[in-house]
């Protein structure tokens, strides 16, 4: 099992672009969003290796390395991770209570304090996951949190094309293993 970015192997573009990303987030995430003109996909500047995108979604086949591939860069930088597995009750009340709070809350900043880099990546693990009357909601409260964060956000999943993520990915910052 790899323990540091150097155990890694494969996809380095993407673990390349997922480190820029992370690093240059606090600055670029909070440039205002420009809403796209009715009926056409929000298009994302380009800064650096980085989208300049609140929320990533990294996706690719079960096993590949995904979810220990970001713990160990988030590591690497001295971020630390708070992980929400999907197959988790995933319903919108839980989603809006539990990241809500967290991503939204001032008191989070005392973290920052006297480093350059955040402190705190929540991944949302296996969010394709996502089905069923008891998770109904869960996807749309979670781009509502997306919108207004103070912190990275990172979704995963193993079916990018999933019905069920369609509207996530537009707001994430595409990432493929």
């Amino acid at each position: 099992m790899p323990r540091s970015p150097n155990d890694l192997v494969g996809n380095v573009e993407v673990i390349e672009n997922f480190k820029s990303w992370l690093l240059e987030w606090d600055r670029d995430a909070k440039k205002p969003s420009e809403d796209p003109e009715p009926g056409k996909k929000k298009k994302w500047k380009k800064e650096g290796a980085g989208r300049v995108a609140k929320a990533c979604m990294i996706s690719g086949p079960p096993g590949i390395g995904k979810t220990s591939m970001v713990k160990i860069i988030a590591e690497s930088i001295g971020m630390e991770t708070m992980f929400i597995n999907a197959s988790d009750k995933r319903s919108k009340n839980v989603i809006e209570s539990m990241l809500k709070e967290l991503t939204e809350s001032s008191t989070m900043d005392h973290f920052r304090k006297g480093s350059t880099n955040l402190q705190t990546l929540v991944v949302m693990d296996e969010v394709d996951g996502c089905s069923g009357n008891s998770d109904r909601g869960g996807i749309a409260a979670l781009i509502k949190v997306i919108k207004s964060t103070k912190m990275p956000i990172v979704c995963i999943a193993n079916d990018h094309g999933s019905r069920k993520i369609i509207s996530l990915n537009n707001h994430c910052y595409d990432l493929r293993f």
